[in-house]
């Protein structure tokens, strides 16, 4: 990881990348609910995704408040202190991810310096990017066409994601 230098010279490391959904969320409750009961509502609805640096210490100073599994962040501290089931990375897999990401960024720039700028959508199981993308009129993508292929995407297991970043495949498995 790049890690540059902090305020008081330390190495910067990640602590996680994390998704947060701007939204003012609609909570349904049955029966009696007290404040506590909606603010914890709205905290599940409002949980960032993503993923974290996996150090029990990081997760206590992200959710001063975790008892068990966290209503902020993806992560889960067990009874015995240790972290349960989350979304973490180990700094050896953030390197990984940052490293992988960088590389790919870096093929992409060369691609398009090159000239090329193939109609390539994905497709993960029944959900296309063509779906919400406000340019179909212009690119005139039509799987009927012998060409317009969608870009598959398959679901992997954990394992999978991280030996691909490792051997610098993308999610194509070039």
């Amino acid at each position: 990881l790049d890690s540059g230098k902090g305020i008081l010279g330390d190495k910067l490391l990640p602590g996680g990348m994390l998704y947060f959904k701007i939204d003012d969320p609609l909570i349904r409750l049955t029966g009696e609910a007290d404040e506590e009961d909606i603010e914890r509502a709205i905290m599940k609805k409002l949980k960032m995704d993503g993923l974290v640096l996996a150090d029990v210490n990081l997760v206590r100073e992200m959710d001063r408040d975790i008892d068990g599994a966290s209503h902020i962040v993806p992560a889960r501290i067990n009874k015995n202190g240790k972290l349960g089931k989350s979304s973490a990375a180990s700094m050896d897999q953030f390197d990984s991810l940052c490293s992988y990401s960088r590389d790919l960024l870096i093929r992409m720039g060369q691609e398009i310096m090159e000239g090329n700028a193939y109609i390539n959508p994905y497709r993960y199981k029944k959900m296309t990017a063509c779906r919400y993308c406000p340019y179909s009129s212009v690119c005139q993508f039509d799987p009927s066409f012998q060409d317009n292929r969608y870009r598959l995407i398959k679901d992997m297991k954990e394992e999978e994601v991280w030996s691909n970043m490792g051997d610098g495949r993308d999610d194509s498995g070039q």
